[in-house]
């Protein structure tokens, strides 16, 4: 969300109006708050971000997975095209 609210803020800048501009700061700066008032906890107020997060191990699990597997499927959606 906060991405496509950056993306269309830098494209608005440049057109004549300064109203979609200006909304859209004001909806990144919005969102971007009520990030930062609730980090670390992801479910307020008992799970943080780490507590949420997966053991070290079947994280590099999943690493070595998608290091082997992207490109392969990357191969082959160039190979379909």
């Amino acid at each position: 969300m906060t991405a496509l609210v950056a993306l269309a803020q830098w494209r608005w800048i440049e057109g004549q109006h300064d109203l979609a501009p200006f909304l859209a700061t004001i909806a990144l700066l919005g969102y971007l708050g009520l990030v930062i008032s609730t980090f670390p906890y992801i479910v307020p107020p008992t799970l943080t971000i780490w507590d949420g997060a997966a053991t070290p191990s079947s994280q590099i699990f999943r690493l070595i997975g998608t290091l082997i597997m992207r490109p392969i499927i990357l191969g082959y959606v160039a190979m379909t095209y």
